[in-house]
């Protein structure tokens, strides 16, 4: 299966906005190509903020939302990197993707030299 790794930018997230609706409601809809709102433009803008979402046939089928956490004091600037979510598509479960997904946290932990953390919720399996 052929698949490409996209960092979600303004200019894909309405693609990506279709996904996110295909979790929630667990079937998909046709591609909405809606404005993005100020609100969003603005949080993908955070330079703490890193999406990345797995493309097969021009859409969208899982997500890792990882995000950096400075710290301070005896960490020295140091900070983590939590992986906030993770999700793959029932039928696209164990084909790799989500392994490629997680690669981009290690790529993020070896380009700044931070820390990985995964929290409680990315650890659950979710079946939806």
């Amino acid at each position: 299966m052929a698949f490409v790794i996209d960092k979600i930018t303004k200019d894909n997230y309405p693609l990506f906005d279709d996904m996110a609706f295909w979790r929630e409601n667990g079937v998909e809809r046709e591609p909405e190509n809606t404005s993005v709102s100020t609100k969003i433009v603005k949080e993908l803008s955070n330079p703490d903020l890193f999406i990345y979402a797995a493309k097969v046939d021009k859409r969208y089928v899982g997500w890792i939302s990882l995000i950096y956490m400075p710290k301070v004091g005896k960490w020295q600037g140091s900070g983590h990197i939590y992986i906030d979510e993770l999700w793959v598509a029932p039928e696209f479960r164990r084909q790799g993707l989500g392994k490629k997904l997680m690669n981009k946290a290690d790529e993020l932990q070896q380009d700044t030299s931070q820390k990985v953390n995964a929290s409680d919720n990315t650890l659950r399996i979710r079946n939806k």
